[in-house]
C-alpha cells in the first residue's frame, strides 16, 4: 500500500516538475480557455501564436495544462505546446541579407555580361555592314571595268574589221616608189621575221652542202675500193 501511494506522490511531483516549466506555443492561433472544453468557443480567453512563450503551472492526465500569460490564466491543449526554444531568427535574418547580396552582385554580374555582349553584337553589326558596303563598291567597280573593257574590245575589233576612212578624196592611188616605200616599212617593222627566215634558209643550205659532201666522200671511197 505504501509503495502505491509513494508511486502517486512520485507522478504528482514529476507532473508539478513538468508543470513549473517554459513552455512554447506550436501552432499559431493557439487557444487558452477558461475550462478544459473544447465544444465551442464560449470558453476562449486568449488567443496567442507561434512560438508565444507560456509559463506552464501544471499539467492535467486529461491532457490539458494550465498556463498563465501577462497574469492571464487558463487551459491549453499539452499537445499544442513545447518545451523546446524555438530556433532564433538571427541567423535567418542574417542568412537573408546574405543571400540578397549574393543575388543582387550574381544580377549586377549579369547585367554587365549582357551589357558586354550587347555592345560587342553592335560592334560586329557594324563592321559588317561596313563590308557589305564594300563588297557592294567592288561589285559595281567590277561590273564596270568589265563594261568598259568590253567597249574597249569591241572598238578594236570594229577597227581590225573595217578601218575608218577620214576623206575618201584624199585615196591616191600608190606609185611604184611609194609602194616600194611602204614595202621598206613594212620590212623594217618585220625585220625579225625576215631574219627568222633567212637563218632558217642558211641552215637549210648549210645542211644540204653538208649532205653533198658526205656523200662525195663515200662515192670516193667507194671507187678507191674497186
Amino acid at each position: 500500500m505504501s509503495r502505491f501511494f509513494f508511486l502517486i506522490f512520485s507522478l504528482l511531483l514529476s507532473f508539478s516538475t513538468l508543470a513549473s516549466s517554459t513552455v512554447f506555443a506550436i501552432n499559431d492561433d493557439s487557444v487558452i480557455r477558461s475550462d478544459r472544453a473544447n465544444l465551442n468557443n464560449k470558453n476562449v480567453i486568449k488567443v496567442v501564436g507561434k512560438n508565444q512563450p507560456l509559463q506552464r503551472l501544471t499539467m492535467h492526465y486529461s491532457g490539458w495544462s494550465f498556463v498563465s500569460l501577462d497574469g492571464l490564466n487558463g487551459w491549453i491543449l499539452s499537445e499544442k505546446l513545447t518545451s523546446t526554444p524555438p530556433i532564433s531568427d538571427e541567423n535567418n535574418t542574417k542568412k537573408i541579407p546574405n543571400a540578397l547580396a549574393i543575388q543582387e552582385k550574381l544580377l549586377a554580374q549579369l547585367k554587365d555580361k549582357i551589357q558586354t555582349l550587347t555592345q560587342k553584337n553592335s560592334l560586329l553589326e557594324s563592321e559588317n555592314n561596313r563590308l557589305n558596303t564594300h563588297i557592294v563598291k567592288l561589285k559595281a567597280d567590277l561590273k564596270a571595268s568589265n563594261s568598259v573593257f568590253e567597249q574597249m574590245e569591241s572598238s578594236t575589233n570594229t577597227d581590225e574589221t573595217s578601218p575608218k576612212l577620214e576623206n575618201s578624196d584624199d585615196l591616191v592611188p600608190l606609185s611604184q616608189d611609194n609602194y616600194f616605200f611602204s614595202f621598206m616599212g613594212n620590212f623594217n617593222t618585220n625585220w625579225i621575221y625576215l631574219s627568222v627566215a633567212i637563218l632558217i634558209v642558211l641552215l637549210i643550205t648549210i645542211f644540204s652542202i653538208y649532205r653533198n659532201n658526205k656523200r662525195r666522200h663515200f662515192d670516193l671511197n667507194t671507187i678507191k675500193r674497186h
